[in-house]
């Protein structure tokens, strides 16, 4: 997830969104594939996240399956975000080079707050308690 976020807000190598998708058709089948990834394939709705999260409430664990949760609806959101922006893709330009920047900037905002719940949960699940 870190590099995930950090590959987003990238905007000068090659690893970074900025220029791995900048070209009309790259963003159209990045945005595609983040969508299908995260909601449909390898994965269920939510990241596989409020799978977890209903396991977790079955060993007990509540405020850790909270947590996963609250991260299922970032996860979420990105998600929607992707499939509307490859939708909306458009030929190019400053507009749509601006545009693009700050959707990758919203996309890596949802993952560092997941990241941060996720990290939250953990931390509450390896210290065998809940708060």
């Amino acid at each position: 997830m870190e590099k995930l976020a950090a590959q987003l807000r990238d905007t000068r190598t090659k690893a970074g969104w900025e220029r791995r998708f900048s070209a009309p058709e790259a963003f159209l089948a990045g945005t595609r594939r983040l969508y299908a990834c995260l909601q449909e394939e390898w994965t269920a709705p939510g990241a596989t996240r409020p799978l977890y999260a209903d396991f977790l409430d079955l060993v007990a664990r509540p405020e850790a399956a909270a947590l996963f949760r609250e991260s299922a609806g970032h996860w979420s959101r990105l998600a929607e975000l992707a499939r509307a922006a490859g939708r909306d893709a458009g030929p190019g330009g400053d507009t749509e080079a601006r545009a693009r920047r700050a959707l990758f900037d919203e996309f890596a905002t949802l993952v560092e707050h997941a990241l941060a719940l996720e990290r939250r949960a953990v931390t509450l699940l390896r210290a065998g308690r809940t708060p």
